[in-house]
């Protein structure tokens, strides 16, 4: 039912809105989707989403999140140039203009300790090779997804969105 219901949503909302008003959405329903271990979830007040690098949304991701809760907890956008600007954060989506320093990026977020960050690629080459948990493709809205990533930050992806991504990657880091 999920899935359908989601094909009918993606073919209606493709001609209504931009690519990122659109990603945004597909951001909050990840979050919504993905399952985080109660320890790290425990002490936190905030759900924070933090966008690395020169972003792309405007006000829209702010607009997307405002007044829905994630995990029962409200939400708080953060931007930042470097990664420590956005250390506690959730999710990490990161930007374009981060690309030819991806690798590097991921090691620096994989290195923290006790945090479980979904990583999110904007179309970034090899994001999940190098360790990215879910990437935009270049073909509209679709996306992949790093199993094995996911799982060694103790996220639980669910289900529906495994049955919608393109393609799911189970494999170690180049």
């Amino acid at each position: 039912m999920f899935v359908s219901y989601l094909v009918f949503v993606q073919h209606w909302v493709f001609a209504q809105y931009d690519e990122y008003e659109i990603k945004s959405v597909q951001i909050y329903t990840f979050a919504k989707h993905v399952t985080w271990s109660e320890k790290i979830m425990k002490g936190q007040s905030k759900f924070i989403i933090g966008v690395l690098g020169e972003s792309p949304f405007g006000d829209v991701l702010e607009r997307v999140v405002k007044n829905r809760p994630i995990n029962g907890k409200p939400v708080e956008i953060r931007y930042g140039n470097v990664v420590r600007d956005l250390k506690g954060a959730n999710i990490i989506f990161i930007c374009k203009s981060e690309e030819p320093n991806i690798k590097k990026i991921l090691e620096e977020i994989e290195s923290y300790k006790n945090v479980s960050v979904l990583t999110i690629g904007d179309n970034i080459a090899n994001f999940c090779q190098y360790g990215g948990i879910i990437n935009f493709t270049d073909e509209k809205y679709l996306f992949e997804i790093n199993l094995k990533a996911a799982t060694d930050v103790e996220l639980i992806i669910g289900s529906q969105l495994l049955r919608v991504a393109k393609h799911i990657i189970s494999t170690n880091k180049k």
